[in-house]
């Protein structure tokens, strides 16, 4: 992780780099003047942010381009250092822009964090339930499903056949765990839709961040195996490119899915502050616990 995170400056830095050798542009002074107004009246940062985001929306800014200086957005907005540097604080927080020492500022798409942690508070602020997550992710794949049956090679859907049979051949609850993320990751992948692919991803951010039990797998065999056979049938219906099976497979798994996160719920809630009674073994040794000193309950 930490060299990822020392690396990512530089990879971002090439990536606009060869963007901008392949398709130089920098917006000259003259043309920003004309693309955005003086906000001097407005005495308001968020005026500027209005502004950069309305450009980029109406075509006029696109990823790669450069900004001009802090000193010529100055003069071009007629407002003070500070508001220009704070609206570009802002928009670098939102992923619109990036900074690089001694480069300026380039316009970006980054915004996949900020929304991922903007849905984050709107499904805990608008009290969204779990069942409500899992209905906009089957919607995301039952849209993938119809565009992988009607356009994707055979040699790409192969490729989401090794992700599933990494998922059968998994020994752990953690393998499967992970295995499973990456099944269901690569099918929406595979539809190409950059918009599916960020809610996607919006949706793991919620789902771990949110949902207390991310971590939690209550698991026994004939769960276990009942998951494993709806994964291989609904690979199977995608490969012989069967809409109609493969929907009613997805449907048949998330309904699974949801009964099976309520009773993992129920059990988190259930165990997390005290150990569960055993009433049988209550009775049976009802005598010689009273004569024994009392023990603390042990979290399992």
């Amino acid at each position: 992780m930490n060299i990822y995170l020392r690396q990512q400056p530089v990879m971002i830095y090439l990536h606009l780099y060869e963007m901008r050798r392949a398709c130089p542009r920098y917006v000259r002074s003259d043309t920003m003047g004309s693309m955005f107004t003086s906000v001097a009246q407005e005495k308001n940062y968020q005026a500027i942010i209005s502004q950069v985001k309305n450009a980029i929306i109406s075509g006029k800014l696109k990823v790669g381009d450069q900004l001009p200086p802090e000193r010529e957005l100055v003069r071009i907005f007629n407002v003070s250092r500070s508001s220009v540097r704070e609206a570009l604080k802002a928009l670098e927080v939102q992923g619109i822009v990036q900074s690089y020492q001694g480069g300026g500022y380039f316009v970006v798409n980054s915004i996949l964090c900020s929304i991922a942690d903007s849905l984050s508070l709107f499904f805990m602020l608008e009290g969204c339930s779990l069942e409500e997550l899992i209905q906009l992710r089957t919607s995301l794949e039952l849209g993938s499903l119809s565009i992988i049956i009607q356009y994707r090679t055979d040699e790409e859907i192969a490729v989401l056949g090794t992700y599933m049979d990494k998922y059968v051949a998994s020994t752990t609850s953690e393998e499967r765990q992970m295995h499973d993320l990456n099944f269901h990751t690569a099918l929406v992948e595979l539809s190409r839709n950059p918009l599916y692919k960020y809610l996607l991803n919006a949706m793991h951010y919620i789902y771990t961040k949110n949902v207390a039990l991310s971590n939690l797998v209550v698991e026994d065999k004939g769960a276990m195996d009942e998951t494993i056979a709806m994964h291989v049938a609904l690979y199977t219906a995608i490969r012989e490119r069967n809409y109609d099976r493969a929907s009613a497979e997805l449907l048949r798994h998330f309904n699974f899915t949801k009964d099976d996160i309520q009773r993992q719920t129920e059990y988190f809630f259930t165990n997390s502050h005290e150990e569960p009674i055993n009433h049988e073994k209550e009775i049976d040794e009802g005598a010689s616990r009273t004569a024994e000193p009392k023990k603390e309950s042990q979290i399992i």
